[in-house]
């Protein structure tokens, strides 16, 4: 059924807000999974204990979502470091289907959104846990740099 669209990128490039004015517009048939709200709100969870306790679900969301919805969006940081599995399940759930986006901003830009938002409650760890490598590392799933 279904189409996924991907959007990562550091902490305070936009993604959430991208991926909610997307679902808005793309209508009611229309998921968002959000690794935020997967990984602090719902688990309360964060680390290395986040990424293993948020994957698992992740996925689970990913295949509802190319059952029942027409789009699946799912955004995040998740890095590439960490996520891999959640990638290839991904490509083995929605095959070609997947539309992949990352928002490359600078660090001091990142540094500097990060200051004057909300998430300041996520400190400077949190800002780093995307640069773990360069989260548009090299893997198998389309990518398009915005």
């Amino acid at each position: 059924m279904g189409k996924l669209i991907i959007i990562r990128g550091n902490s305070g490039s936009g993604k959430t807000s991208l991926a909610k004015l997307l679902q808005k517009k793309l209508g009611t048939n229309t998921l968002r999974i959000s690794h935020d709200m997967i990984r602090m709100e719902l688990l309360n969870v964060c680390g290395r204990e986040g990424v293993e306790r948020s994957e698992p679900l992740m996925t689970t969301l990913l295949r509802y979502g190319k059952a029942n919805s027409e789009v699946t969006i799912l955004e995040g940081i998740l890095p590439t470091c960490d996520y891999s599995h959640l990638f290839e399940s991904a490509l083995t759930i929605f095959g070609a289907d997947i539309y992949a986006y990352y928002y490359d901003l600078p660090f001091d830009e990142t540094l500097r959104r990060h200051m004057t938002n909300i998430m300041r409650s996520l400190g400077i760890s949190g800002l780093l846990y995307g640069l773990c490598q360069s989260s548009i590392a090299s893997h198998s799933m389309p990518s398009r740099k915005r």
